[in-house]
């Protein structure tokens, strides 16, 4: 079973379904990043890693996290930028 929107609203319902897939791709990178934190912090209570190899270790989970973030801002950006032009173009050929 499809889905049908009026003409009218496609782009918004492309819009939906852009930022949607985009927020749950952005859930699991941030997962990713979580679970390097907890990774570091196991490997902090064993005691066993040098300073400098755990200090290098939160600087690549701050680094995967800032970066999902700003790519996740800037995909939203563009897609605004699609929808309005979209919705632009729609109103002009009315």
């Amino acid at each position: 079973m499809a889905l049908s929107l009026p003409p009218g609203l496609k782009p918004v319902g492309d819009f939906s379904v852009q930022v949607i897939v985009g927020a749950i791709l952005f859930v699991l990178i941030a997962l990713v990043a979580v679970a390097l934190a907890g990774l570091v912090k196991w490997i902090e209570t064993w005691n066993v890693a040098p300073e400098w190899l755990l200090g290098g270790l939160h600087w690549v989970e701050w680094g995967i996290f800032w970066v999902d973030v700003f790519s996740f801002g800037l995909f939203l950006v563009a897609e605004v930028a699609k929808l309005i032009r979209a919705l632009w173009n729609g109103w002009r050929s009315l």
